[in-house]
């Protein structure tokens, strides 16, 4: 490999991924869909590509999930439903305030 080749190979732009941020690319000769955060878009040279309108059948492929076990709840329609009472009182802090000792001099009510 020489130093002046390029260092990158030319992937299929397919769309964002719904979890992650960047784009989801395509590399036909891997025949592999893989995410990358960065990617460079050659738009002029892919207008004028002569393949631009085939179609690509991708096959997908999805990791298993964990199933999580679904638990109901018994209906509580018997049971009163009590209004909760808004407090329009906010919480103070119960802490006692104290000037701070950096100032080097102590202030008192008369001034």
């Amino acid at each position: 490999m020489i130093k002046l080749e390029p260092k990158y190979d030319k992937v299929i732009f397919v769309g964002y991924p719904k979890e992650t941020r960047g784009y989801e690319f395509y590399h036909p000769s891997d025949n592999k869909i893989f995410v990358a955060r960065n990617g460079t878009f050659l738009e002029k040279g892919f207008l004028s590509a002569i393949t631009s309108g085939r179609k690509v059948d991708l096959e997908e492929i999805r990791e298993p999930q964990e199933e999580v076990p679904i638990v109901l709840e018994p209906e509580q329609r018997d049971q009163a439903i009590e209004p909760q009472i808004a407090q329009d009182i906010p919480r103070r802090s119960d802490r006692i305030r104290n000037p701070p000792v950096r100032y080097g001099f102590l202030m008192s009510d008369e001034g």
